[in-house]
């Protein structure tokens, strides 16, 4: 499309280079103060700025500017604020404000600086913060006004007010009327009570029932900011959008679907997005559209800063998979660690021991995410796709974990672990084990239940091989084993070990638990 901005790259100071699809949303996440939001300045700055210079995360970008538009006149009435009457030379200024310059001025920036210039860069890039997004929705338009504002967009086209109404109405179970007949264009919610005559021909009745409705500025900040945000998408000109932490003021529920109707506007009108977010409920409404969404892993431990990318289709690969889609791995991107147990009792009383142990070392155990995987089969994928999102991760597996050798050595191999020395040991153990019985003794009681000797020698060197690869083996057995006084099996035994307090001076789990504390430490 003529006169469209595209990122393509962004260098950033870590080394990182970050290729952008042309169509798609970029997520940048990360904890508090790893430098997301100062990425997005930074950004602005590269593209409306002659000195970026003092830009902190990004080093440099690159973009693809199509060709010069064959009528700039036409394009400056899509893209600008138009200024002067009729009969007068028109002048034109960016959306935000600035210098005001005629067509013909445009046409010389566009035919003649070969590059972007950052005098276009304002019609083409937008960042909207947090009180722009409110206003956006909720202000008010005198008629006639030629400003570009989405207002008058809706004002103009009665289809694109319904879509906004229905967005209006599943979301938040009302819908929206715009008021045009009242001297001033704002949204209103609700319907009126009398139908609509035609526009040329208001009628008293109308007007007054419309007036009757509430103004949407009165409405909460979820509602308004939430509406701003996808108006703003869905009648915006500008090819590259910022929006910083979209999900603040929402629920999970409107986060999701907040997320759901971004990407499918960036889909829609071809554009790309550029938002730094917290929240999971947002990301997977994105993953619900057929927007490529790629993801930005912003880290900073001891003062170092660090960057890793997740490419759309690895973003695909992990979403096409059930068995990860309805599981919380994609939380994952917004936790230092995770800890993938093979059920949610193994979260429930992990959790709850490393809460202990974080007190004590005061260090923020909450940082620490727990993520059942739904049976050993599983585990793999889960550490493979938390890989990818280059999130810290460990698995915490039963002792019978080990006593498969084609599972020890799919696990270690596809962790990059020494899956030769961890299969010869696995088979060892596995060949001195020749009954039934020794193998269900040695799964509920661990090292302990093995024979004495040289397997438990072997195992010992297993269980070190496993744990450097982020495996954790429960050494006395399984989860049970912690305490036998406590009866029941899984759910049931965790409900009766933390109702008796047994989390609160299990020596066993906290020395399990060691490593995964270790990384809240640094």
């Amino acid at each position: 499309m003529a006169g469209t901005l595209t990122l393509s790259t962004l260098q950033l100071r870590t080394g990182t280079t970050v290729e952008l699809p042309p169509t798609g949303v970029l997520c940048i996440v990360g904890g508090n103060n790893v430098g997301k939001s100062r990425l997005l300045a930074d950004i602005g700055m590269h593209l409306t700025s002659r000195d970026a210079r003092s830009t902190l995360v990004l080093e440099n970008l690159e973009y693809a500017f199509d060709e010069v538009p064959s009528d700039v006149e036409e394009w400056l009435r899509r893209h600008a604020v138009v200024h002067g009457q009729p009969g007068e030379v028109r002048q034109y200024s960016p959306p935000g404000g600035g210098s005001l310059h005629d067509a013909a001025n445009y046409e010389m920036f566009f035919r003649n600086l070969k590059d972007f210039s950052y005098l276009l860069s304002p019609m083409m890039f937008r960042a909207i913060d947090a009180s722009d997004r409110a206003q956006i929705a909720t202000s008010s338009m005198p008629v006639g006004q030629n400003v570009a504002h989405p207002l008058i967009e809706l004002f103009r086209d009665g289809d694109l007010e319904e879509r906004l109404s229905d967005i209006c109405q599943r979301t938040f179970g009302f819908p929206l009327t715009l008021d045009r007949v009242n001297g001033e264009v704002l949204l209103r919610v609700g319907t009126p009570s009398v139908p609509s005559p035609p526009l040329q021909h208001p009628t008293r009745e109308y007007s007054d029932s419309v007036l009757d409705l509430p103004a949407l500025r009165d409405q909460g900040d979820g509602v308004k900011n939430y509406l701003g945000m996808v108006l703003h998408m869905m009648t915006g000109t500008e090819s590259i959008t910022v929006l910083d932490e979209p999900e603040a003021f929402l629920h999970p529920a409107q986060a999701r679907a907040l997320g759901r109707h971004l990407g499918e506007e960036v889909v829609a009108r071809e554009r790309q997005l550029l938002t730094a977010t917290h929240d999971r409920d947002f990301v997977l409404g994105l993953l619900q559209t057929d927007c490529p969404v790629m993801f930005l892993r912003l880290n900073r431990t001891g003062g170092l800063s660090s960057a890793t990318t997740l490419a759309p289709e690895n973003v695909k690969a992990i979403w096409d998979r059930p068995v990860l889609r309805y599981s919380n791995i994609l939380q994952g991107l917004f936790h230092r660690v995770v800890v993938v147990c093979e059920g949610d009792a193994d979260c429930r009383w992990y959790s709850a021991v490393l809460d202990v142990m974080g007190r004590s070392a005061v260090v923020p155990s909450e940082e620490v995410l727990f993520v059942p995987a739904g049976g050993k089969g599983q585990v793999r994928s889960s550490l493979e796709a938390l890989g990818s999102l280059d999130v810290t991760s460990f698995a915490i597996l039963d002792f019978d974990g080990i006593l498969d050798p084609d599972y020890v050595v799919s696990l270690l191999r596809s962790l990059g672990g020494d899956h030769e020395e961890g299969g010869r040991l696995a088979r060892a153990i596995s060949s001195q084990l020749t009954s039934s019985e020794q193998r269900r003794w040695a799964k509920e009681s661990g090292l302990a239940g093995l024979p004495p000797g040289t397997v438990t020698e072997m195992a010992h060197r297993l269980i070190d091989v496993m744990r450097a690869s982020g495996v954790l083996i429960v050494p006395i057995g399984e989860l049970e084993s912690f305490d036998r006084t406590i009866g029941g099996h899984g759910p049931t035994w965790v409900t009766a070990a933390l109702s008796a307090e047994k989390h609160q001076e299990s020596a066993a789990s906290s020395d399990l638990l060691r490593p995964v504390l270790s990384c809240l430490e640094v």
